[in-house]
């Protein structure tokens, strides 16, 4: 592997936003859902059409779709999870962007 002074200033920085997110935060693929339900209860607001909202997190885990309920203290905390996913992988992309980058480079370097 190169020393990092001969890899690119912004891909460097980029390297390090990503380290930076992966060690420092909980990530998850997934997204957030929000969905009325009816309790049941007869005299309850659902019956008359107004639900209960509550919020889940749709994940594919282990090769099946998974809903789990998420507590309403909880949501600030998966949004973030969820949105700290999508940055990494950002991240990655641009990585991954630079290095094909680099290599046509040398491609284009070694047929000259």
């Amino acid at each position: 592997m190169k020393h990092r002074r001969h890899i690119a200033q912004k891909e460097r920085k980029t390297r390090s936003r990503l380290t930076k997110l992966v060690h420092d935060h909980s990530f998850v693929k997934g997204v957030m859902v929000t969905s009325g339900r009816t309790c049941g209860k007869p005299q309850c607001k659902c019956t008359r059409g107004e639900k209960h909202l509550s919020s889940y997190l749709s994940v594919r885990h282990r090769g099946e779709r998974k809903m789990i309920c998420i507590p309403k203290q909880m949501e600030e905390s998966i949004r973030y999870s969820v949105k700290t996913y999508k940055d990494v992988m950002k991240l990655m992309d641009m990585v991954s962007d630079s290095f094909v980058d680099h290599l046509m480079k040398s491609k284009k370097n070694q047929n000259t």
